[in-house]
């Protein structure tokens, strides 16, 4: 006989959120064997004895933590992410009826914090990390690869310059050329002459951006033109 599901929502639920993440995922085994706590400790500077409490910086360590290590790269689609995803509410220690911290938090914390303490952050954890055996000290391989961009040529414009980039540029062009002597060809290769229309074509480039993606960059390939785009790297040990 053919069934039919039928959804009565419940008004109470009974759950225990740990018991519906395996124990075999990575995140709870993550939690197994990394603790945060030391977050507390190297932010404690930066808030006030008194007032409303702060988002518990630990968590806005592991909510990044979930974006890196599941590719989540915007930061609105991350707590998105963490709101529907129970794996993700218990790894941050979030209850399904909590509300997960706003997106903003990310920006404030950049502003709070600066660049050397995130830096701080992630030494503490890698060196936790070689401890557990997790990193290799053997060697590390890196490649890359042209992704490319969402952005046509068309979309270029010049980038403007400061007066001091404008009076360098103004210098450089009354240099006075040297005039040629005449000499004979010896065999011989000026080095320094050697790639210059590339770095020419490289410095042209440089002083271009996109309108509408500004973080792409032309690249050029034998065989496939110029156009916009990025180079995704990758490393593994």
């Amino acid at each position: 006989m053919q069934g039919k599901k039928e959804f009565n929502q419940r008004i109470y639920y009974n759950i225990n959120l740990d018991s519906l993440v395996p124990e075999d995922h990575l995140l709870k085994r993550l939690e197994r064997l990394i603790s945060f706590n030391f977050v507390r400790d190297i932010t404690k500077s930066y808030y006030s004895h008194t007032g409303k409490p702060s988002i518990d910086p630990v968590v806005l360590v592991k909510m990044l933590l979930v974006g890196y290590l599941f590719d989540i790269r915007s930061e609105r689609k991350l707590v998105e992410e963490i709101s529907l995803n129970l794996a993700y509410r218990w790894y941050i220690g979030y209850d399904l009826d909590e509300e997960i911290p706003d997106h903003s938090i990310f920006s404030k914390a950049r502003v709070r914090f600066g660049k050397k303490l995130f830096v701080d952050i992630f030494e503490k954890i890698l060196v936790k990390c070689i401890e557990l055996g997790l990193v290799s000290k053997k060697g590390m391989l890196v490649d890359s690869t042209i992704v490319r961009a969402n952005a046509s040529d068309s979309s270029m414009v010049e980038i403007d310059l400061s007066p001091g980039q404008y009076w360098k540029r103004l210098d450089r062009k009354e240099k006075p050329k040297k005039k040629l002597s005449g000499a004979r060809y010896t065999g011989e290769v000026d080095k320094s002459k050697m790639g210059k229309r590339r770095r020419d074509i490289n410095r042209l480039s440089l002083r271009k951006k996109s309108k509408t993606d500004p973080d792409a960059t032309i690249v050029r390939k034998p065989g496939m033109g110029s156009h916009l785009s990025y180079k995704a790297h990758i490393a593994t040990d």
